[in-house]
């Protein structure tokens, strides 16, 4: 919800920097049908900036989510709409802030918790950008943030975006500010989409304009109205695009799915004392302590394969690799595979004999097995 505010505060002034028209296209489904109509009829340009960032899922579903990066966003956003008053120093004075912001509230709280004096932030930044050391956690090229997060992220309204830089020359500065800042965090090896979401309203921002300037000159010519329906067809791509991102995250805690299936097909057994043990892979995809029902059950963590042989239930996973070769090796003496759960891998192309010829399809794969004690 704060996030949510946050980003009204930033529509609101992109309304008065850009028109009613761009600022429309970002917000407008926070609201209502009725409202959105209402928006189109008298401030189109303003209203598009809130349906485009509407119609995309990566940026809503962060924000939705507490993690480090969302509190982030909520001041990056803040601060964010002051420049487009002129007042350039409002990044920095946003930065800032959100320092003393954080750490007057972590310090204490994590130091109580850790046993010692801390701040994780800071931590982190030194293991990061000091140390170097995010490739501990998986590693990317360098170029990943541009062909892969930027076109998930931003789907149909990413070209829109680089043809807006072209009609006003006002966006070039904003633009550069959210380019400089994902090409800085392509240096780091380790990548992630959570870790550019900032420079996602700046890039919304370029489509809106470009959207809204083709509503207001839609009757000039043919061609302008028919970049104007394109700029409507290009909402709908999002939307399809969203709901395929939606299903996919929802098939894509293959732990979270193991545990409740096995607590449901053992349900009569709820009472006794059965023992559970969840490996990484699984306490990483779903599986929390919201999700352990029955009391009498023992639920554990983080031991050594030699440990496991006393365990009524195994939850095993894996990322990337084979699931039945880890089954097969390392388990099958004391036991055996109640049932797998397939989770979301990855999108692919599909060729098929008539037009388009080629269709996106998700592929899954089995990621996630439980094993029952012989």
């Amino acid at each position: 919800m704060t996030n949510v505010l946050a980003f009204l505060n930033f529509a609101r002034a992109v309304r008065k920097h850009f028109g009613a028209e761009t600022a429309m296209f970002l917000r407008w489904p926070i609201f209502s049908v009725k409202m959105f109509v209402a928006g189109i009829a008298k401030s189109y340009t303003s209203n598009i900036f809130r349906i485009i960032v509407a119609s995309q899922f990566h940026m809503l579903f962060y924000a939705s989510r507490p993690l480090p990066n969302s509190f982030a966003f909520i001041l990056v956003i803040l601060s964010g709409r002051l420049p487009l008053f002129g007042w350039d120093g409002a990044l920095l004075i946003g930065a800032r802030t959100a320092v003393q912001c954080i750490a007057a509230l972590t310090i204490p709280i994590d130091s109580l918790f850790w046993g010692r004096p801390i701040y994780p932030e800071f931590e982190v930044a030194v293991f990061n950008l000091i140390k170097n050391k995010s490739h501990e956690y998986g590693v990317s090229p360098f170029l990943w943030y541009f062909y892969s997060c930027l076109p998930r992220a931003l789907a149909a309204s990413l070209p829109l975006a680089v043809l807006g830089v072209f009609l006003d020359r006002r966006l070039r500065k904003y633009i550069s500010i959210a380019l400089i800042f994902i090409l800085s965090y392509s240096l780091l090896p380790h990548k992630e989409l959570r870790f550019i979401i900032y420079s996602f309203p700046l890039i919304n921002l370029s489509a809106a304009v470009f959207c809204a300037r083709m509503y207001i000159n839609r009757h000039k010519s043919f061609a302008r109205q028919a970049l104007y329906y394109g700029c409507c067809l290009h909402l709908i791509a999002n939307l399809l695009a969203t709901a395929a991102f939606l299903y996919a995250g929802a098939r894509n805690y293959p732990g979270g799915d193991a545990i409740a299936h096995l607590q449901w097909t053992q349900r009569m057994d709820a009472n006794k004392p059965m023992s559970v043990y969840i490996d990484n892979a699984c306490a990483q995809t779903g599986v929390s302590r919201f999700m352990q029902l029955y009391g009498a059950w023992e639920y554990t963590e983080n031991l050594r394969p030699k440990d496991l042989e006393r365990f009524d239930f195994l939850m095993i996973g894996t990322y990337s690799g084979n699931l039945k070769d880890i089954v097969m090796t390392n388990y099958s003496t004391h036991h055996r595979v109640m049932f797998a759960i397939p989770a979301f891998h990855r999108f692919t192309l599909k060729k098929s004999s008539s037009f388009p010829f080629y269709h996106p399809e998700m592929v899954f794969k089995e990621k996630v097995a439980v094993l029952r004690k012989k």
